[in-house]
């Protein structure tokens, strides 16, 4: 009998182990899954601050820029003959900027146009080589039209 209660009392020792060792388990597992929950809520509240920061100070910035634009305009210190508060020597340079950037296009659109010339010229000589692999002979230069 002594040894029958021993193994009762080991018995349930262990199964009051176990017991406590799968709510341990599942206390770990709904806290790894609170600390997700917690990481993914700071990650979205730190960036809606991030946002909401650059906002504010992308409006700062602009109410600077134009409240400086109105104070050198009525100080005389830059000319806005049309009044759109946007100094001439601005204008002036914008519109040399966009000049130049014109004419780099144009001239972008030309080399591209003669790469093109190039690469056909390619693709109409590549046919040559195997010709040569096989030792015919060259038949030179087609004339120009």
């Amino acid at each position: 009998m002594l040894g029958t209660e021993r193994t009762e009392r080991k018995a349930i020792a262990w199964t009051a182990l176990i017991k406590r060792m799968v709510l341990l388990f599942q206390n770990e597992e709904k806290q790894t899954e609170l600390e997700e929950a917690q990481k993914e809520h700071n990650f979205n509240f730190l960036y809606m601050t991030t946002t909401v920061i650059i906002l504010i100070s992308l409006i700062a910035l602009l109410i600077i820029v134009n409240v400086s634009a109105i104070w050198l305009t009525r100080k005389g210190l830059t000319k806005d003959e049309n009044n759109n508060m946007i100094p001439d020597i601005l204008e002036e340079k914008f519109n040399e900027l966009k000049i130049d950037v014109s004419t780099r296009v144009n001239r972008v659109g030309e080399e591209i146009k003669d790469v093109t010339k190039a690469i056909k010229e390619v693709g109409n000589q590549i046919g040559d080589i195997p010709k040569a692999a096989t030792g015919r002979t060259r038949p030179g230069r087609k004339p120009k039209k």
